[in-house]
């Protein structure tokens, strides 16, 4: 690896070890489906993984750029671990030459180890500095991430993916430095703990250097928030433990970015019910806004809780592991673990993932509390566009018996329209003299009686030819029959919108308010066999916003149309659409 521009170094450590571990949730049956994936019950020699698709599984040729990794199995338990070595071979920016090949350990409680013995960096073969290796551990992270990418399942991604929101290539994790030496040697790790340029060096790698510790065998602890850096020429002894801790660390780790993502779930449910109360009676569509959101924090928050679930069970494990190692470890290995606070950490995870429980468990009441409260209000604006139908609906019957009356008052003005053109005839007739000559006037009264008789006998004959002809004209433009239909329930809307594709539409009406969005759809069909033998005109109105289906006409020429077939026959037309 090639690092061009000019460093201070201060601090070199001999023949080091990058360790870089990290928690991911596994389990038994995710480690067996690996190790199929990776071929280890069939020993093969070695396994090319990448996340690219072959999108020619036909051809025998595969063609990719270079982003893959070589994978060569070394040992595993089909349901407890796996362990193999990677060769990586992900492009890298010009005039940058790079051989990785890490040590992998991947096992069901979670723990993934990736380790390489940094042989040379910038020419150097033996020591590397930690300036050096501050840039080294940057690609590294980068690259395991991306190695994990391809061997992990589609349910882990998900978790991943929800727990760093879209980011998780970016997500932290515990690096472990193991040297055989650091130069400059100085009598006490607290000795480089001096606030200045060898304590800022330290922690480039381990992040805020919070303990530095000396064991009885001269070994130097360095003990970073994000990291650590461990000078011992005896790390085969102290291999066992060092595993451990990287396991707690990483456990650590990985609650500090937990608790984060708890309290954006938080977030989100407050930024929602924040915005539910102060607009949800101004905002019709409040409620399925109000809904979408929900159902993302809601499945964000299952997969959390599906997260602490593995905590939990790995915690158990970690802690059962103590116990083991503790009581075989002789007398060095046990100040080794207790200059690393290897209990102390531990104790400090188990406690936050016993307090992180609690907190998921409020954010899914909360997220159900939420859902509670906008179901209420849906049911009120359900309640509020039925009121609003009811009035229209009776502004409809005020209409109808005003259309009513007022047809009952043409008939009368019918009547006597035809009685003053009755007696306008009279009167004309009388006026060139037909009268006389019809009836002379030697037949007196029974003359008078009988243009009397004459002008009522011409009175009802034009009253009853305007009645006929009215009675035409009114069965031209308007149907002799209809049958409303009030439904008033929930619909499908899409199912709706593609049935009415179907239909000619010769009439759209649509009004809209802040609670409904009424629309009345009309047109006429064609087929007879269907509707009884006529072309019906069939208005369906319904509330597009909210989904419900209000009401279904028809109108039909024959006054004398069966009333139950027909109802039968709309019924059976509008059940697909219906919910429930």
């Amino acid at each position: 690896m090639a690092v061009r521009d000019k460093l201070e170094e201060l601090i070199f450590l001999k023949k080091p070890t990058v360790i870089i571990s990290e928690w991911i949730p596994w389990g038994n049956n995710q480690i067996a489906a690996l190790n199929r994936k990776l071929g280890s019950m069939e020993r093969l020699k070695s396994t090319l993984m990448t996340a690219l698709v072959d999108e020619f599984p036909e051809q025998s040729i595969f063609e990719s750029d270079p982003i893959h990794s070589d994978v060569v199995v070394k040992n595993f338990e089909l349901t407890q671990f796996v362990e193999f070595r990677c060769k990586v071979d992900y492009p890298e920016a010009a005039g940058i030459e790079q051989v990785e090949e890490f040590a992998a350990h991947i096992h069901e409680q979670g723990l993934v180890v990736f380790a390489l013995d940094l042989n040379e960096v910038e020419g150097r073969k033996e020591k590397v500095s930690l300036d050096h290796l501050t840039r080294v551990n940057a690609d590294l992270l980068m690259d395991s991430s991306q190695i994990m990418e391809t061997l992990m399942a589609h349910s882990q991604l998900r978790m991943m993916d929800v727990m760093f929101r879209g980011k998780s290539r970016n997500r932290g994790k515990f690096v472990l430095v193991v040297g055989e030496g650091i130069t400059p040697r100085k009598n006490k790790a607290s000795s480089y703990a001096d606030q200045e340029d060898y304590q800022n060096e330290l922690e480039q790698v381990v992040g805020t250097l919070e303990t530095t510790e000396t064991t009885s065998d001269n070994s130097f602890i360095f003990i970073g928030d994000l990291g650590a850096i461990i000078i011992t020429k005896s790390f085969s002894k102290y291999e066992e433990v060092l595993g451990l801790y990287a396991l707690v660390r990483s456990l650590d780790t990985f609650m500090n970015q937990y608790f984060s993502r708890l309290w954006l779930g938080w977030d989100d449910s407050l930024r929602i019910r924040q915005m539910f109360l102060h607009k949800a009676d101004r905002d019709p569509t409040m409620v399925a806004q109000a809904k979408t959101a929900l159902s993302k924090v809601g499945a964000d928050a299952v997969v959390l809780e599906a997260l602490m679930n593995f905590l939990k069970e790995s915690i158990e494990y970690t802690s059962e592991q103590i116990t083991r190692i503790t009581k075989k470890s002789d007398t060095k290995q046990k100040e080794f673990s207790q200059k690393l606070h290897l209990q102390k950490f531990f104790d400090r995870v188990e406690t936050r993932i016993d307090d992180a429980e609690k907190v998921v468990e409020g954010l899914k009441r909360e997220v159900e509390g939420l859902q509670g409260l906008v179901t209420t209000l849906g049911e009120k604006q359900m309640k509020r566009v039925y009121d609003t139908l009811q009035d229209s609906s009776r502004a409809t019957e005020e209409m109808l018996a005003s259309s009513e009356r007022g047809a009952v008052a043409l008939n009368i003005i019918e009547i006597i329209l035809a009685g003053s053109i009755a007696f306008d005839i009279i009167e004309v007739s009388n006026t060139i003299g037909f009268l006389e000559t019809v009836f002379p006037t030697e037949f007196g009264l029974a003359g008078t009686i009988m243009i009397l008789g004459a002008t009522f006998a011409i009175w009802v004959a034009i009253a009853i030819g305007l009645y006929k002809f009215m009675a035409y004209l009114t069965s031209k433009h308007e149907p002799l029959f209809s049958m409303q239909l009030r439904i008033e329930a929930a619909c499908y809307v899409d199912r709706l919108e593609k049935y009415l594709a179907t239909k000619k539409i010769t009439t759209l009406i649509t009004k809209q308010d802040s609670v409904a969005d009424a629309t009345k759809v009309s047109w006429e069909e064609e087929d007879k066999e269907k509707w009884l033998g006529e072309k019906p005109k069939i208005s369906i109105v319904y509330d597009g916003v909210n989904g419900y289906l209000l009401t279904v006409i028809a109108e039909f020429q024959n006054p004398n149309i069966d009333r139950e077939k027909l109802r039968s026959i709309l019924l059976k037309e509008i059940k697909p659409l219906l919910r429930g």
